[in-house]
């Protein structure tokens, strides 16, 4: 009977805990904003499996460099058969072969950095949409506390009304006042639940979670305030576009070469069995292959072509870069005197409202005075709010390119070939024509490992 109580009480810890797990809500700030988006969102899983894929092509290229076996056989009509030819493909005599590889890891290398950028262009959007959640968060409360107080003053006017003190024009003015801004409330929540949805979606969490977004403004980045040239410079030589580029350009210049030689069909070396000699090996032939088409001067000339396609995208990237870098830097010195004004305009009309309000209790003013100064309040208030969330996004963009901040915890995959000093050269180039099925893209391409 004990036992039974014993376990009984066990199987209730554990589904408690099953229970307060799925129940508990996900606190979104940047650094577990970097972690959800990293590990759960599809279309960096999805560039996981290109940078797979582009791993097997590698080994694809190498493998088909190891000669090939080709057996022919005669059956005869009792259970046996014999050899009439043996033939072996030497691919390794063949140089497009050669630049094949040199093509494949390349664009091995070239995927690597383009899952690089997947990661780094997802969180910079997941944090910028992060950023703008928290002002629609601080907009919601400031329209909120505006239709209270509109919502207090419609209600006293009502009274007043019944009363007779007040007339049905200025009660229908700020009762419509009211209505309009528990309209921009509603407004504002329907944004929120958008703006959750997309968040949600790219972190990967389920309609179980809670999704609770804790209070963070964008640290700010060291190069705010140095020369836009200087910034310039140093966002290209970080960037991992120029990287990809480079590898790209590697690529081309390897296929190039690839088009030109493809006219070597193949090189064997063989046996075969005649009327006078069976399959011997002293009885080797070895023949060559050469394909030779009119479309050979035509495709290297394309392959030419795409490779001045690739220099023209590096230069047209820097010129990119520069004109990014500028935008932020000078639209980040503008936003930061916008905050400043708003924020001063917010004081300044915070005490116009509360001098205003006074007045109109003594019957200075007009409740239209009254409600135009509260609407000029909010005004200043959802411009400081605007101001600031610029500020925020315009810092992760520049984190972005700098790579600074939560970006610098971003690595991309590190699946690469370790080197074996330590073997023969022979043995170092048979084992590398394997080595890559070995790497583990999931481990090594994962934010976990």
């Amino acid at each position: 009977m004990n036992n039974m109580k014993l376990i009984i009480l066990i199987c209730s810890i554990i589904f408690s805990q099953i229970i307060v797990a799925e129940t508990t809500p996900l606190h979104l700030n940047p650094d577990s904003l970097r972690k959800y988006i990293l590990e759960e969102n599809s279309s960096i899983l999805l560039g996981m499996n290109a940078v797979r894929q582009a791993k097997h092509r590698v080994s694809i290229s190498r493998a088909q460099l190891l000669p090939n076996l080709n057996l022919g056989a005669i059956i005869s009509s009792g259970p046996t058969f014999a050899l009439a030819a043996v033939e072996m493909v030497l691919s390794f005599l063949m140089p497009a072969k050669w630049f094949n590889v040199g093509l494949s890891k390349n664009l091995f290398e070239a995927e690597k950095i383009s899952y690089y950028l997947l990661q780094l262009n997802q969180y910079a959007s997941a944090q910028t949409l992060y950023q703008t959640i928290q002002g629609d968060f601080a907009l919601r409360a400031v329209l909120h506390d505006q239709y209270q107080d509109l919502a207090l003053i419609s209600s006293v006017l009502t009274h007043q009304y019944s009363l007779g003190m007040v007339s049905l024009e200025s009660l229908s003015h700020a009762q419509a006042q009211a209505s309009m801004a528990e309209l921009k409330v509603s407004r504002i929540d329907q944004l929120l639940a958008e703006e959750t949805s997309v968040i949600r979606n790219l972190i990967g969490a389920g309609l179980d979670k809670e999704l609770l977004f804790d209070a963070s403004e964008g640290e700010p980045s060291e190069f705010e305030n140095e020369v836009i040239e200087v910034v310039a410079a140093e966002a290209l030589a970080l960037s991992p576009e120029n990287a990809q580029l480079d590898y790209l350009i590697k690529a081309a210049k390897y296929g190039k070469w690839k088009q030109l030689f493809g006219f070597f069909g193949g090189s064997t070396l063989g046996s075969r069995m005649s009327s006078s000699s069976g399959i011997s090996f002293a009885n080797m032939t070895s023949n060559i292959s050469i394909n030779l088409g009119f479309e050979m001067i035509p495709g290297y000339r394309l392959s030419n072509d795409n490779l001045d396609q690739i220099k023209l995208q590096k230069m047209t990237l820097g010129r990119d870069l520069t004109q990014v870098i500028e935008g932020t830097l000078k639209a980040m010195a503008e936003v930061k005197e916008q905050f400043q004004l708003a924020l001063r305009a917010e004081s300044d009309m915070q005490q116009v409202y509360e001098i205003k309000k006074a007045k109109y209790d003594l019957g200075m003013i007009s409740i239209m005075t009254l409600l135009q100064t509260r609407s000029q309040v909010t005004e200043a208030q959802v411009a400081k709010i605007k101001a600031q969330v610029d500020q925020n996004n315009l810092r992760i963009s520049l984190h972005r390119q700098m790579l600074t901040d939560q970006f610098k915890e971003i690595h991309g995959c590190l699946a690469e070939i370790p080197n074996d000093s330590k073997k023969s050269a022979f043995a170092r180039w048979f084992i590398n024509l394997f080595r890559n099925i070995r790497m583990d893209v999931d481990k090594l391409c994962r934010a976990t490992r």
